[in-house]
């Protein structure tokens, strides 16, 4: 299998480390060794030192994904946390209006931001909606009234704590998007060092053995030979309720040269390659159908999905991006 992305870079590995076991069975006391200069390393690579990559990269790779699965609880937890200050500003705003309607206060109250706003432009009206409700407290009590508490019994101490605790929040998502962003370097560097270290086997290894010699015809591939992209395969999906899970189902590629089809997704409502992971993988002729809890652990959150159609020689194609979110 060729490499096409971030998640056949494991199993292309695997089919390099067993081809270099051959070959160095072959070779017999001069095992094959690539030489530092020739693949960008800081010493000679051989056999070990590849497997130990592959290690590297699969640490790396868990590390990502972990890193995009705290995002998305940490995005779920923010939006609820937002929905709900969001609620409380437009009672105050109702409440204000309805108690003072002529007053200075009600033509100073603070717009309501949208719920996709960043952090200062929503923060700031909560900031100026909680300096007035005291305000609104102190005049109403001075006029024989008690201080403003709004439907569910929210007083101003309540809403100021809700946003020292999205201030916080905010502050958690800053740090893991910083902490994802490193895990992602590493991990495309990690890539980059055994692809390199995989072109330079292919370019080694037939210096090796003699012309034709069924090791050097075996060599694995490291990219797809020209040929023709499959048919993309069709997707949909929707959210169980009963199961709390996503629920995909595809229509196969009508390519004959198709062998397998593989349900891929991200974390984010953005599809983005580079941070998909395959969460099911069928043989043509079985069942589409996928059944997803990743990424969906808490109200609010939200995935991407595509199907690949896949040949054995490396060519895919993959659906239109199918986006699923666990109501709120």
């Amino acid at each position: 299998m060729p490499i096409t992305g971030p998640t056949s870079y494991v199993v292309t590995t695997d089919q390099f480390l067993n081809h270099w076991a051959d070959a160095n069975e072959l070779l017999g006391a001069s095992p094959l060794v690539l030489g530092a200069e020739a693949v960008g390393a800081v010493a000679d690579v051989p056999f070990a030192g590849l497997d130990a990559l592959k290690s590297t990269l699969e640490a790396a790779r868990d590390a990502v994904e972990g890193a995009v699965l705290s995002l998305g609880l940490l995005r779920g937890d923010l939006f609820l946390l937002k929905e709900a200050i969001h609620k409380q500003l437009n009672d105050f705003n109702d409440a204000v209006r309805a108690d003072l309607p002529t007053s200075a206060v009600a033509r100073m109250l603070p717009a309501v931001p949208n719920m996709g706003d960043g952090r200062e432009r929503f923060m700031k009206p909560m900031r100026d909606a909680a300096k007035l409700w005291v305000k609104v407290s102190e005049y109403k009590v001075a006029h024989g009234t008690t201080a403003l508490v709004l439907r569910g019994d929210v007083g101003v101490a309540a809403f100021v704590a809700n946003l020292v605790d999205l201030r916080g929040k905010y502050d958690d998502m800053e740090e893991a998007e910083q902490q994802w962003a490193l895990d992602l370097a590493v991990r495309n560097g990690v890539q980059e060092q055994i692809y390199a270290v995989l072109k330079g086997y292919r370019a080694k290894l037939p210096t090796l053995f003699a012309e034709g010699a069924a090791i050097v015809e075996t060599l694995p591939l490291l990219t797809p030979l020209p040929g023709s992209t499959p048919v993309s395969p069709g997707l949909s999906g929707t959210f169980s309720t009963s199961y709390n899970r996503a629920e995909f189902t595809g229509t196969a590629s009508s390519s004959a040269s198709v062998v397998r089809h593989q349900l891929r997704i991200c974390l984010a409502e953005e599809f983005d390659q580079d941070l998909e992971q395959a969460v099911g993988s069928v043989l043509v002729g079985q069942p589409l159908t996928f059944l997803v809890t990743t990424g969906l652990g808490t109200p609010g959150s939200v995935i991407s999905a595509k199907l690949y159609a896949m040949t054995d020689d490396g060519h895919e194609a993959g659906s239109a991006t199918v986006v699923v979110t666990r109501p709120v």
